[in-house]
């Protein structure tokens, strides 16, 4: 269970994060919460599906940043066009 809670907690920041201009920190924050929240729910109360507690986990999380994202104030322009540069990701960072 251990290994599940944390990849519900930290797959869909980590995708989204690397792929998704409009993240924002409470997007992240609300899914990872929501990831861990279904995970253990779905683990204390033994609710048997044909599916590891893991994959409703993970889609809820998937699921809940983008939503949450689009409803809160976004990363300010310049950052978001400076993390997604070339320049970023091969790691001749600039000021």
């Amino acid at each position: 269970m251990p290994f599940s809670l944390m990849t519900a907690t930290i797959l869909a920041p980590m995708f989204f994060g690397i792929y998704y201009k409009r993240a924002t920190l409470a997007g992240c924050v609300a899914s990872q919460v929501v990831g861990i929240a279904v995970v253990l729910i779905l683990t204390i109360l033994k609710v048997k599906f044909l599916i590891h507690p893991l994959i409703p986990g993970l889609i809820a999380a998937l699921i809940t940043l983008p939503v949450v994202s689009s409803f809160t104030k976004k990363l300010p322009e310049d950052f978001v066009t400076r993390i997604f540069s070339d320049d970023y990701k091969r790691g001749k960072l600039t000021s």
